[in-house]
């Protein structure tokens, strides 16, 4: 109900989540903004579920059916829009967003001395052999039933920081102990950030 955290999470949209998207089926202005659109609706539309839970004015059930009536509306309409063959490209953007994410915050946290091609493919590789949900919630996404579910954001904290742990001595195969270390450092930056970001939703800051 909830795989598909690349649009539907309570994350702030970002064009460049939509960019493989749009550069890979040349989509023209005008398809672009409108996946682009589809994808702020279903994120804000996800948020405004979550404050209404925090607000005691709809239920847990209710929060969570609503988001699952939101995914599937959103759903279909990128579906309309980019066409079936467009549509399976969608769903394999959703399963590379998590890696490419983190990769990219790694990379550019390195500074003038980035990652080589070899170790960013390697990397890349560890982190898609996590869990999706997992994965998705390392690289910043949320949903609404982690948000109003009583154990769920425990469980979300407490199986990033497991695999985190795993992608940290698999990357100990093919990184520096440097690089090895700033990788540890930025999931520390990512939790506490994630966590300041759901307290912020629900309202406990």
């Amino acid at each position: 109900m909830h795989g598909r955290r690349c649009a539907s999470s309570c994350s702030r949209p970002s064009r460049t989540r939509w960019s493989p998207i749009i550069e890979g089926l040349k989509l023209d202005k005008q398809k672009a903004e409108k996946l682009v659109g589809i994808g702020a609706d279903w994120g804000l539309k996800n948020l405004e579920t979550a404050v209404a839970f925090t607000e005691a004015t709809l239920t847990a059930e209710a929060a969570v059916q609503t988001e699952a009536d939101t995914e599937r509306d959103a759903t279909s309409q990128i579906r309309l829009l980019l066409g079936d063959e467009g549509f399976a490209s969608y769903q394999e953007c959703q399963k590379e967003f998590p890696a490419r994410t983190l990769v990219d915050q790694f990379n550019k946290q390195l500074g003038p001395f980035p990652i080589s091609a070899i170790q960013r493919g390697a990397l890349a590789r560890v982190i898609e052999a996590e869990p999706t949900e997992v994965a998705s919630g390392l690289a910043g996404d949320f949903t609404v039933r982690e948000l109003v579910s009583p154990g769920g954001l425990d469980g979300r904290f407490e199986a990033q920081a497991e695999s985190n742990q795993r992608i940290l001595q698999a990357a100990a195969g093919f990184l520096s102990p440097e690089q090895v270390e700033s990788l540890r450092l930025m999931q520390v930056s990512n939790m506490s950030a994630q966590k300041g970001t759901v307290l912020r939703i629900l309202r406990k800051l």
